[in-house]
């Protein structure tokens, strides 16, 4: 009898090699904890796992997009509340009842407003690796020109402070130095008719209020006008004027505001006084209300149309691109101007980034998410800048003679209009208004990093379920190969010694 155990063996070995194999294979998934070196050996489930792989690759780009962008709209929000600080400060400087002048032509709030001008424009040149945040879509560009030539100009072109001292020319018809100043008005006595004409332009100097009018509380002043072209008004004395009797007529100044002029009749008048005296005479009444209104026009222009011009050189210059200059009259000059106008060619632009029609923030998104963009874009020339700019160039550059006696006047005219543009109950033309802006963008963009955070943690346990193991599974599954290949061993071991010769022992 012999015993045949060859086919027996050959089965054991094959069976053997097997379990080798599926141990290499558990050990290469104890290692790396993946279930399979390939997705062909996932089966059903690798079109899951390859799907899963791809949105798992989306949320990390967009991710990566929201990391990058918030540090740019940090870095802005910074900015734009700095800039919100520093308007603050110069508001809170310009004291109207502080006028103390301290090195020859200036004040102290000046001074220091002119330092945190630079600080502004620094501020609004800020980039990130050499893209700037404050220019539109040509990141590339350098929004804002150097403090200096904005402000004195450069290249043979004239910046804020000869723009402003142009505009106060040809609103004042003259200078400060000038022993009598009209706002180009034409003040003139004919017969017993006082009156006043228009320059005949609608831009510069005084210009008479129509729709405010003009009165009189006496029976015998004939009111008449202001009307015509160009606008004129007068008093006609017609008989005896009481003292306390009033004339009154409204004069609008260039940026929009006006002054009252009321004028009472009185016995004696001094200087500066907004009174007429009167006489028995219409004729000399007459006169008399001329030379009051003379005196009082002069009066006003030195404090009311000199600070109402520099406001308004501060919008002809900071909120047109490229800015408005005054046109030299080819007889009169800059003082007898009647025309503004924009040469980029002889004034500075003080703005140099991109300035489409597409709204600020818009210049600048981000895709957060399938659908989802962030706008958080912004324009150095957006209004709450140029106020910031506009209004601390305007405070920071008018000069005072402390012996000239309007001088504090004119200082507290400049410091109301100052503060006045920096108040904005709104803040909507304030930079705190696009720190809000911001602040929303920068939340909108964390609370979708949150999102993308979870899912991709969902997404992660799903990729493991599918393609990971876990140590105590593979360490079960070894256990038991090694049981059985070693019971393997020993039935081999005995069946490759069993023959007949050996059996019969």
């Amino acid at each position: 009898m012999t015993v045949n155990s060859v086919t027996q063996a050959t089965m054991n070995i094959d069976r053997m090699l097997s379990m080798r194999a599926e141990i290499d294979d558990l050990s290469r998934q104890f290692g790396t904890g993946q279930r399979s070196d390939n997705y062909a050996d996932l089966g059903p489930q690798r079109t899951t796992s390859l799907a899963v792989r791809a949105d798992r690759t989306t949320i990390a780009g967009y991710r990566a997009a929201i990391e990058s962008a918030s540090v740019s709209v940090n870095i802005m929000n910074e900015t734009v509340e700095r800039l919100d600080d520093l308007l603050e400060e110069v508001k809170g400087d310009a004291l109207p009842n502080s006028f103390v002048v301290e090195n020859g032509n200036q004040t102290t709030a000046q001074i220091a407003a002119e330092h945190r001008f630079q600080e502004m424009v620094t501020l609004l040149n800020s980039d990130i690796d050499g893209k700037y945040l404050f220019s539109g879509l040509s990141t590339d560009v350098e929004p804002v020109v150097s403090a200096e030539a904005m402000m004195k100009g450069s290249g043979g072109r004239a910046g804020f402070e000869q723009v402003l001292a142009e505009r106060n020319l040809a609103d004042l018809g003259g200078t400060l130095a000038d022993p009598t100043l009209n706002g180009r008005l034409d003040i003139a006595t004919a017969g017993a008719i006082s009156s006043l004409t228009e320059a005949g332009n609608d831009v510069f100097g005084f210009q008479l209020d129509t729709a405010a009018g003009a009165s009189s509380s006496s029976p015998n002043i004939t009111v008449t006008g202001p009307a015509g072209a160009p606008n004129a008004l007068s008093f006609e004395v017609t008989g005896t004027v009481d003292v306390g009797e009033t004339i009154r007529f409204t004069l609008a100044l260039p940026d929009g505001s006006s002054r009252d002029i009321v004028l009472a009749a009185a016995d004696t008048r001094e200087d500066g006084d907004e009174a007429f005296v009167v006489d028995a005479d219409p004729l000399v009444t007459a006169a008399n209300i001329t030379t009051a209104l003379t005196d009082v026009i002069d009066d006003v222009a030195r404090r009311d149309l000199i600070a109402a011009s520099a406001h308004q050189a501060g919008h002809d210059f900071f909120d047109n691109n490229p800015p408005l200059r005054v046109t030299p009259d080819p007889v009169d000059g800059i003082a007898g101007a009647t025309a503004i106008a924009a040469d980029p060619n002889n004034t500075i632009i003080w703005y140099q980034g991109e300035d489409g029609p597409l709204d600020a923030r818009e210049t600048r998104l981000t895709r957060v998410d399938e659908n989802v963009r962030v706008a958080h874009g912004a324009r150095a020339n957006e209004d709450a800048f140029r106020t910031a700019l506009r209004e601390t160039a305007v405070f920071a550059s008018m000069d005072y003679d402390v012996d000239d006696s309007s001088a504090a006047d004119r200082y507290t005219q400049i410091a109301n209009r100052t503060r006045e543009g920096m108040d904005d109950p709104s803040g909507q033309n304030l930079p705190r208004s696009v720190s809000v802006e911001l602040g929303t963008a920068y939340t909108m963009m964390e609370a979708t990093d949150a999102r993308h955070r979870s899912t991709d943690a969902i997404y992660a346990n799903l990729m493991s379920d599918i393609e990971g193991v876990t140590e105590e599974e593979v360490a079960a599954k070894l256990l038991d190969l090694q049981t059985r290949l070693q019971a393997t061993y020993s039935l081999t071991a005995t069946l490759s010694e069993l023959t007949l010769v050996n059996f019969l022992r």
